[in-house]
């Protein structure tokens, strides 16, 4: 038997030589067999595989639960929850979070004792615990990321404009900008424009732009407290403004300026306007130049919805070709 396992022809087994099956050799029958696969597979040491059966509930769930968790996960992270009294929206959008969490933690408890779960003969073998595991924490993750993108670009816009006041036929020969510092939207009397002329530019790596409002061509003001502002949308050696709707006749209303980073840089670009055309500021207040200030607010928010149900698609599609992915690899390994 040693023999025929270290590769020996089986018509010499025992030291005897066999003749072929013309003469006086093997019986047919015999002959027939040790040239079968199984007997092959015996001397090879290479018994014929039996694969397992693939269940489709544990498919359903690896593919299902990481997408759950994304979609939870993300929606918090995204969009405001309802307040109660004791509890923000902010903490429930964290208490959310923690919570999917706790699955995915109770999930990577099960594959730590699916591995360290004693077996008979050799290693344990990978389970859908540790694929679930894996993929509910890498869709946890990001969640959290695209969720706090989602709010950060979108939805936060929205509800700082939205908190503050809305001015309508605000007067910029009458108003000033100490009155309407909690101004989230401003409409202006019909007429007013924008002064290209006396517009300027400032450079920090992008270039930071403004422009006051005027109630018509040519009016000269004592202050100028309203600016449309924009970035990369003029030069810094020429009155060229072009943000926003400066060229839309009907436009003549603002959105305040959300982003305080870029605050600084407007203010210096005021000032050089207020050094080289004459002019005088006393609380500027700096705004994007729109024609419908709630149609641009609105945009930020229906921008947000597309966004997420975008990212939950493409999410799914990419569990999917996890999930085919593991099949493959684990019916290369033999399952």
């Amino acid at each position: 038997m040693e023999a025929l396992r270290s590769g020996a022809d089986p018509r010499s087994y025992g030291g005897t030589t066999f003749a072929s099956n013309a003469g006086a050799g093997l019986p047919p029958d015999f002959e027939t067999y040790l040239h079968a696969p199984a007997a092959e597979a015996a001397f090879n040491h290479k018994p014929p595989m039996h694969r397992r059966k693939w269940n489709a509930q544990a498919l359903l769930t690896a593919v299902l639960l990481p997408f759950k968790i994304f979609v939870l996960t993300s929606a918090a992270m995204s969009f405001p929850l309802p307040e109660t009294g004791a509890v923000s929206s902010s903490q429930l959008s964290v208490l959310a979070c923690l919570c999917t969490l706790g699955v995915v933690l109770a999930l990577g408890g099960f594959t730590f004792l699916s591995w360290n779960r004693p077996v008979r003969f050799g290693t344990p073998e990978p389970t859908w615990f540790s694929f679930l595991f894996a993929t509910c924490l890498l869709a946890w993750v990001l969640g959290v990321l695209i969720g706090l993108m989602n709010w950060d670009t979108n939805l936060a816009p929205y509800y700082f404009i939205t908190s503050l006041r809305y001015y309508e036929n605000v007067d910029v020969n009458v108003a000033r900008g100490l009155q309407l510092m909690d101004a989230g939207r401003l409409t202006f009397v019909p007429a007013s424009q924008l002064d290209i002329g006396s517009s300027m530019g400032f450079r920090q790596k992008d270039m930071y732009c403004v422009a006051p409002v005027v109630p018509t061509l040519g009016a000269k003001l004592a202050r100028y407290d309203f600016w449309a502002v924009g970035i990369n949308c003029c030069s810094d050696h020429a009155a060229d403004f072009h943000c926003g709707d400066y060229s839309n006749r009907n436009a003549r209303s603002g959105l305040r300026l959300f982003h305080d980073e870029d605050l600084p840089w407007f203010q210096l670009a005021l000032k050089q306007a207020e050094a080289t055309h004459g002019i005088r500021s006393e609380h500027p207040v700096f705004m994007t130049w729109v024609e419908d200030p709630s149609a641009g607010v609105d945009k930020n928010l229906s921008r947000s919805v597309r966004t997420y149900f975008t990212c939950i698609t493409v999410h799914l599609v990419f569990q999917i070709l996890l999930v085919i992915g593991a099949m493959g690899t684990l019916w290369s390994w033999g399952w």
